[in-house]
């Protein structure tokens, strides 16, 4: 028995961030949605990021996070309307190629600050030579995808075929060889992709990722741009308007696919991450699976910029921002101390939520990531409602 407790003691100690060491953690940026055309200083409120905007994310990211386990890029590289932005300055390179380089403007910079870490990047809806959500499976646009963040991911045998066939990939999470990264492309999924049914063979891989991940005796963490759910800000305006019309972020058709993937291999995917809204918010794809959407980089829906610093073992995360108004980078919040809770528990932090307590005060804060709010008492229940059902 003395052994076993000795044994046991061990296992705590080596568990344990050595002293003075910080705890293992690793980085989120999402919908970066960088302009290359804006180059008069950092954006404003309601203007996609500049490229002053982007260089200073990435800085401050460095300095809160000099040495992460690996990065997620939650997608949306490019700005909105990126084709009328390409026409209206006429660059000299062509779109696609011009398209190309922007991206790979983007990957350098993170490489440059973090030459030695892998990063998982997902393609947004906003990432295509095509137009919005409308990037196609094997098309150049993913080929070229592929070629740029493929070698940064640090498993580039790996992930380059399924990143260029599909925009999803799949490697050993750096720092946990007990776990498997794997990221999602949920444009595929997309309500909005109209005229185009072709996410099936993705939910296939998934499921054939799974399988492999179980039989190694891996957990899965998921990355994905778009997450499921419903479209908080239609939805509260319907509401709002004394309207009952939610409107879903994915087909009901790859919904559904996708819950029964993840059912048939029940216990095996431990949390989601995931962007497109802009907002700092949270979805419980399963009950045992918690998904943190993370805020945008750029301020086009009246957000401040921000990303999330996030501990290794999953019990908290710092959410950093540069308020507009100042404009300084600062420490907006930490989970565990605003919220009281030693993970990312999205039923208890529900239930927190009663109107007029400091957790629903805070969440109203930090939504807009201290912008300006469109939470209210009045349509908070919206807001929870979509946290616990992926549904109407």
């Amino acid at each position: 028995m003395r052994r076993l407790l000795v044994l046991f003691a061990l296992l705590i100690w080596f568990a344990l961030p050595l002293a003075g060491q910080p705890a293992p953690v690793f980085l989120i940026l999402s919908d970066l949605h960088l302009n290359p055309f804006d180059l008069e200083g950092l954006s404003k409120r309601g203007q996609d990021s500049s490229v002053q905007l982007v260089v200073s994310a990435l800085d401050e990211a460095r300095r809160q996070c000099p040495q992460p386990q690996f990065i997620l890029v939650t997608g949306d590289l490019l700005a909105h309307r990126w084709e009328e932005l390409y026409a209206e300055n006429k660059p000299p390179l062509g779109f696609d190629e011009f398209t190309v380089q922007t991206v790979a403007d983007i990957a350098s910079q993170i490489q440059e600050r973090w030459p030695d870490t892998p990063v998982l990047t997902v393609p947004g809806n906003d990432d295509s030579f095509d137009g919005n959500y409308q990037v196609r499976p094997g098309g150049p646009f993913l080929k070229r995808f592929s070629e740029i963040w493929a070698p940064l991911s640090g498993s580039p045998l790996l992930v380059r075929e399924t990143l260029a066939q599909g925009g999803y990939s799949s490697f050993p999470m750096p720092g946990r060889p007990d776990r498997q990264l794997i990221g999602l492309n949920t444009v595929l999924f997309s309500a909005n992709r109209v005229g185009m049914d072709d996410g099936s063979r993705e939910l296939e891989w998934l499921d054939e990722e799974l399988t492999r991940a179980a039989s190694s005796g891996q957990r899965v963490w998921l990355a994905m741009h778009i997450p499921p759910g419903l479209d908080n800000y239609y939805t509260a305006r319907a509401f709002e308007a004394g309207r009952s019309d939610p409107l879903e972020l994915w087909r009901p058709e790859y919904l559904a696919g996708f819950l029964e993937v993840l059912q048939r291999h029940s216990g095996l995917v431990e949390v989601a991450f995931a962007g497109h809204t802009h907002r700092d918010d949270f979805r419980l794809i399963l009950p045992d699976v918690p998904c943190k959407i993370v805020p945008a980089v750029s301020p086009v829906y009246g957000n401040n910029p921000a990303f999330l610093v996030y501990r290794l073992d999953l019990t908290s995360y710092q959410a950093y921002y540069l308020d507009l108004e100042s404009p300084n980078w600062k420490l907006e919040y930490d989970f565990h101390e605003t919220y009281g809770l030693a993970s990312l528990d999205i039923a208890k932090l529900e239930a927190m939520l009663v109107p007029g307590s400091p957790a629903a005060d805070a969440f109203s804060r930090y939504y807009s990531v201290s912008g300006p709010s469109e939470v209210t008492e009045a349509n908070l229940e919206v807001y929870r409602n979509s946290m616990l059902y992926l549904r109407p």
